[in-house]
């Protein structure tokens, strides 16, 4: 009977199902310093199988990784003590015991920009800015006396400074570590002595040479120009010397048109304009069709454009301008039938 009891209870544990073996967590981690960087590098022994693991940095996360990997770079560390642990997850998504290890980051101290020279462009309120870079920046900034100006890039040597005012000023190139972190800044002291032109052209004439569609402008300068453009009508003919004070715009069409000289500091900027209005003459008014002759094709574009002219146009066709084609404007072609222009 006993022998009996005793053989039914082992089947029994033979039934029962096996217990689970807990996973066991990582071991032999390594924290080391990428020389010369703000990086570390992180290994580890896996001894079984996960579903992840995350990295913590300082105590926080700062990833989550593959369950077979055993290799990490952590980035962006600044100079000093840091705790780094591995901690990974069974296939129950249970946490193991966490694997730390410490990483001294020693990052190389850079020395900000030096050699600073402030030059002032003659005759501009210009200043050309240059200096030696000491060492591998994440960017640089120009101030100027004391307000920011501009970011440009880590590896930049020279700067220009456009618009000064007259007198003193302080200009500076700040420089900044890849953390982001302010490093020190180079300065120099420049005194812009700038005499920008006093006023723009005065004085113009527009005169309209005889027989042709050409008018003469002439003018007078008050002061030192980089340019000067001339606008016809609003539209630029030619841009010019800052020192010329005549010109002949050729070729207008009959009627009143408006010419202007627009005169630019040594910066570009425009500091004025001075404007006149000139009339031209048709030199031929009954040459409707203008090839050059007042014949028969000049009477039948006449008769064809009979009556009022549209309000806001006007037409060749009405000959002496007084806004309707009709007998008058005939006869002024019959007056000057056959003549070439």
């Amino acid at each position: 009977m006993n022998a009996r009891i005793l053989h039914l209870a082992c089947l029994a544990l033979a039934a029962a199902p096996a217990i689970a073996q807990a996973a066991t967590a990582p071991i032999n981690i390594g924290c080391d310093q990428i020389y010369m960087t703000d990086r570390v590098a992180v290994a580890w022994d896996n001894t079984d199988a996960y579903t992840q693991h995350e990295i913590y940095v300082n105590g926080a996360l700062y990833a989550t990784i593959g369950g077979s990997d055993d290799f990490f770079e952590v980035h962006g560390l600044t100079s000093g003590t840091h705790d780094i642990c591995v901690r990974a997850y069974d296939w129950s998504s249970t946490a193991l015991t966490d694997l730390c290890c410490q990483s001294n980051v020693i990052l190389p101290l850079i020395d900000p920009p030096s050699d600073m020279s402030c030059d002032p462009i003659y005759d501009t309120p210009n200043v050309a800015m240059s200096w030696v870079n000491n060492g591998t920046y994440g960017h640089l900034e120009i101030w100027v006396d004391g307000v920011f100006w501009d970011t440009i890039g880590a590896t930049d040597t020279f700067y220009m400074v456009y618009g000064l005012t007259n007198g003193w000023h302080e200009l500076c190139v700040a420089a900044y570590d890849t953390s982001g972190a302010y490093l020190e800044k180079a300065c120099c002291d420049v005194e812009v002595q700038y005499v920008a032109a006093a006023s723009p052209p005065s004085d113009l004439g527009c005169d309209p040479i005889s027989g042709t569609p050409n008018v003469a402008m002439s003018w007078t300068n008050n002061g030192t120009y980089s340019a000067i453009h001339v606008l016809v009508d609003g539209t630029l003919v030619a841009m010019l010397p800052g020192t010329e004070t005549f010109y002949v715009v050729h070729g207008l069409a009959p009627g009143v048109h408006s010419l202007c000289v627009v005169a630019f500091d040594a910066t570009g900027v425009d500091i004025g304009k001075a404007c006149c209005e000139s009339e031209v003459e048709d030199p031929c008014p009954t040459d409707v069709d203008m090839d050059g002759k007042t014949s028969i094709s000049d009477l039948l574009r006449l008769i064809d454009s009979w009556g009022p002219v549209p309000a806001g146009e006007t037409r060749r066709e009405d000959v002496n301008g007084d806004g309707v084609v009709n007998i008058l404007d005939l006869l002024r072609i019959l007056d000057a039938f056959g003549k070439s222009c």
